[in-house]
């Protein structure tokens, strides 16, 4: 069995690996995430049933995945099946599930002049009212009673320049802790003044998730060390830079969904 490790300033006990659910977000390119492409409903119950069958037992979803959180409802359902067949000997307890608030227009669905202004005129800044009905639309949506992990998707979805509205977030965060609903909260993609932002708010995050692996390793050099330094643990994404790190072999940047060739690692098939 895989070995599991506590997150630090927790008693979440994960695998090593967490399993990503952005691709659980619809049946094609068009209704699901055009930058890594949609898995259809019917296969995430096999995927995740794989995946717990090799011992991974940390899932990382978002209400930003897919039209109408599709990923969360699609966790939700696949978990749901799994724990009442009974064959697995999966249970509520041993599955450790985080989710994130935090939505925004695609950046594909954007033009050029758009893309250029401030993320603040796509991206959604939430209020303490928003979270607590984001934590609300999540539990819904995943069929749970607590989530293990909530994260703050972008440091854009909060109004990191006021402390006010930043305390706000966080108060709403420690509350829904307070009454259950969530067990822990962290951050995703923030750099050190955006945590310093947050943590003067009084915000107590575990985790901050960011984007590490041999090719991109810009975190080494700012919030990495800010992280060790305050405890906070960091969970990566992108892992293996989004197939770079494979065995896989490209025959041209075609190969790639349409949104994943826009980004800094790949030439434009355009």
């Amino acid at each position: 069995p895989m070995s599991k490790i506590i997150i630090p300033g927790t008693s979440l006990n994960v695998s090593p690996i967490c399993l990503g659910t952005q691709q659980f977000s619809g049946a094609s390119s068009t209704s699901g995430d055009v930058t890594w492409g949609a898995i259809p409903a019917a296969r995430v119950t096999a995927i995740l049933r794989a995946a717990l069958a090799a011992g991974v037992n940390f899932l990382d979803c978002a209400e930003a995945y897919g039209p109408s959180a599709a990923a969360e409802r699609a966790v939700g359902a696949a978990l749901a099946e799994i724990m009442s067949s009974g064959e697995d000997g999966v249970s509520r307890e041993s599955v450790v599930i985080a989710t994130k608030f935090g939505v925004h227009r695609p950046l594909w669905e954007l033009s050029e002049a758009e893309r250029e202004a401030s993320p603040r005129e796509y991206c959604r800044m939430y209020r303490g009212r928003d979270v607590e009905d984001a934590i609300e639309r999540s539990l819904k949506n995943l069929g749970v009673e607590f989530i293990d992990l909530y994260q703050v998707h972008w440091p854009v979805n909060v109004d990191l320049d006021d402390p006010v509205a930043t305390a706000e977030v966080v108060g709403a965060l420690e509350k829904a802790r307070t009454d259950g609903k969530i067990r822990y909260y962290g951050v995703c993609n923030f750099g050190s003044s955006d945590l310093k932002k947050f943590l003067s708010a009084g915000g107590k995050p575990v985790t901050n998730q960011l984007p590490y692996n041999l090719i991109h390793r810009s975190i080494e050099f700012g919030v990495l060390p800010l992280c060790r330094s305050l405890g906070i643990s960091v969970v990566c994404y992108s892992p293996l830079q989004q197939g770079l790190l494979t065995a896989r072999t490209l025959a041209s940047p075609a190969d790639l969904p349409a949104g994943r060739r826009r980004t800094r690692f790949f030439p434009s098939a355009e």
